[in-house]
């Protein structure tokens, strides 16, 4: 029952997520009431020091650590920039996944996430499904798991931005068969 820190971000945070040793919290400041960019910054919980690490379109929606807090990574979305994007890109690119070295600020890896074509970005409830949800990073960050509700899985290599693994796995949960002996 004891408040350790409090701190004020200039906008909205998101995303906030403590770094492996618990002693930096990660979190993202969404820029403008419609959260056009996201700037993610560090803290240092003993000393109060903030950093900020990056930046990307869009509100993010996930942070995480890489085992040893050397790298972070952040996905998010891009909501009305995602139609900005179709009109300059012709392309329906719904957010980006970026990850970032924590002591020198430098992007490592930055890529954007498409809607398949069969998906219409007029239905949110449809194209949620395709973003990466569930994103990690390996013990020394050279590999990126990204993972989405629609069954998607990515590994990633952080160097080359190169695919290692990318499968869909069929998003629907499985139904209970039904066996002889319990007839259930």
């Amino acid at each position: 029952n004891k408040l350790l820190h409090e701190f004020a971000t200039p906008n909205r945070a998101a995303a906030p997520t403590f770094s492996p040793d618990l002693k930096t919290l990660a979190f993202a400041d969404c820029v403008g009431n419609l959260g056009v960019e996201s700037v993610i910054y560090t803290l240092e919980l003993e000393t109060g020091k903030q950093t900020k690490i990056g930046s990307c379109y869009g509100p993010i929606i996930r942070l995480a650590f890489s085992g040893d807090g050397k790298r972070l990574v952040g996905a998010s979305v891009y909501g009305l920039m995602a139609l900005a994007a179709k009109l300059q890109l012709q392309r329906d690119i719904h957010g980006e996944v970026a990850v970032f070295d924590v002591s020198s600020q430098k992007d490592l890896l930055r890529m954007a996430y498409v809607l398949p074509e069969n998906v219409s970005p007029t239905s949110v409830e449809k194209w949620f499904r395709h973003v990466p949800t569930h994103i990690a990073l390996d013990q020394d960050g050279s590999t990126l798991l990204l993972a989405s509700t629609s069954g998607l899985i990515k590994v990633i290599d952080v160097e080359t931005g190169d695919n290692r693994i990318s499968m869909e796995l069929d998003g629907e949960p499985a139904k209970p068969q039904e066996t002889p002996e319990t007839g259930a």
